[in-house]
């Protein structure tokens, strides 16, 4: 899109749509935003539970105390990215922030490699069945 468009959107008022990128880490990254943003309007642990299927982060019933986190990103999982937390609000967000803060920026590029092979293989058997 040129630069000209979007100054005229932008002077009628409207912002420029923002972009996942297209790397995996970066739509890993902005995933994990959206799960920090939703967990703002959280008040309590019982807001995380939910029975239909979901790509939340958080599993939708605790299990043992514990509930899963596991990252997801166009709609499927990331391989074998799941860890269990404390069954509290702020476990999970201090879980999923600690993802978006401290791990996702420090793995190396392999993991994501390896995650779109792994999805290309399975997308692959899939359509062989």
């Amino acid at each position: 899109m040129s630069n000209a468009f979007l100054e005229a959107m932008g002077k009628l008022g409207y912002a420029p749509a923002s972009s996942t990128g297209d790397s995996p880490r970066s739509k890993l990254i902005y995933q994990a935003d959206k799960m920090l943003e939703k967990l703002k309007g959280y008040k309590n642990t019982a807001d995380l539970n939910y029975d239909d299927s979901n790509t939340l982060w958080w599993a939708g019933k605790p299990s043992g105390g514990k509930r899963r986190i596991q990252m997801y990103y166009a709609s499927r999982k990331v391989g074998d990215s799941g860890v269990d937390v404390e069954d509290s609000l702020e476990a999970v967000t201090k879980a999923i922030n600690e993802i978006r803060v401290k791990v996702l920026d420090n793995l190396p590029e392999e993991f994501f490699d390896n995650e779109e092979k792994r999805r290309k293989e399975e997308s692959a058997n899939r359509t062989k069945k």
